[in-house]
């Protein structure tokens, strides 16, 4: 068991401090540029103004994923050296501190998911911009809040993380005060360097290889879910970034004469049977990525099929065009041309 848990360890580890976090920013970056250079529209009908705060709160999100994941990164580096060097209680401190930043993601996804529902409960320049100003005072929290003297930020607090993410990841909670037991002077520290109980006991090599050996296997245990917890809320914060910058594109969409039509559901039209790259589904009053794949869920719940993987095919008749593998067999869909406002 200790061996499997070793290299899987191991090898995640390294996994992630193997990943191009700058990468994955410079994509966010693009996308903003993008939809900022692509609307023409006049200021006014409050779509425009509406977007723009909308792509801001975006990339705030996508900046506060791309610090977490770096310190992630940097993390699984120390965690490397740990693990080769068999120091557990600097693992421990590692696995408590990917937690920690795991519920400050768990955190940041609530309130921005919080803040979008309630705009498109009330889909006006007005709640968007109420909405989205709790998130950028949220945001200031993350990036400038302080609990040193002085700081005139609070910053959010562990345990609120630690709450939310408990959500998302039932048991973390009992993890984290595991961990702590670990990281502080208490018997948890004591016992990954401490044979026994007693002053005659201690640093005894002959009995702390046996009584460590499932205190080790369960700090592995720990930290490869540690790790799996923060890159899932990260990716899920990347998320709302999309989500967030589907509603801009749809406020900037030539249609769109106001936030409340913007938002508004519409009546899709299906066309084709999806069954070749030539007859891809098309949904014709689709706008933008989010709403294809909204329509697509409820295509796929109607006919009684499920997603198993998505690839791009390519272009096709002047369409982009994916293929999801499905119980059924693939099934071909037309996706929007980004910023062009057809599909």
């Amino acid at each position: 068991m200790e061996d499997d848990l070793f290299k899987s360890l191991d090898d995640e580890m390294r996994r992630i401090a193997a990943l191009d976090m700058p990468a994955m920013h410079v994509t966010l970056q693009k996308t903003r540029e993008r939809i900022l250079a692509d609307s023409k529209r006049a200021e006014g009908d409050g779509c425009y103004e509406s977007a723009l705060l909308l792509i801001e709160a975006s990339h705030r999100l996508g900046a506060a994923a791309l610090i977490i994941g770096s310190k992630i990164r940097s993390l699984a580096v120390s965690g490397i050296g740990a693990l080769e060097r068999q120091e557990l209680l600097v693992l421990a401190f590692v696995a408590r501190a990917i937690i920690e930043h795991s519920g400050t993601a768990a955190h940041l996804v609530q309130i921005a998911k919080k803040r979008y529902n309630d705009a498109l409960k009330n889909p006006s320049k007005k709640s968007i911009e109420q909405n989205f100003k709790l998130l950028e005072k949220k945001m200031n929290q993350f990036f400038l809040g302080s609990s040193t003297t002085g700081s005139t930020v609070s910053p959010i607090h562990v345990n609120d993380g630690i709450a939310d993410l408990e959500k998302e990841a039932p048991g973390t909670k009992n993890m984290y005060d595991e961990l702590c037991d670990f990281v502080h002077p208490n018997y948890g520290a004591n016992s990954v360097v401490c044979a026994g109980n007693s002053i005659d006991d201690v640093l005894l090599d002959n009995c702390l290889a046996e009584r460590v050996a499932p205190i080790r296997d369960k700090l592995y245990s720990f930290t490869l879910k540690a790790f799996s917890a923060a890159q899932n809320q990260d990716l899920i914060l990347l998320s709302m970034c999309v989500l967030i910058e589907d509603l801009a594109e749809r406020l900037i969409h030539p249609t769109s004469k106001s936030p409340n039509s913007a938002f508004a559901d519409k009546k899709m039209v299906v066309k084709f049977d999806g069954k070749t790259p030539e007859t891809a589904l098309l949904f014709e009053k689709a706008r933008t990525w989010g709403e294809v794949i909204d329509e697509l869920n409820k295509f796929l719940e109607k006919n009684g099929m499920e997603k198993r993987g998505r690839m791009a095919h390519g272009i096709v008749d002047g369409r982009m065009v994916d293929c999801y593998e499905t119980n059924k067999g693939p099934l071909y869909v037309s996706m929007p041309l980004l910023a062009k406002g057809v599909v």
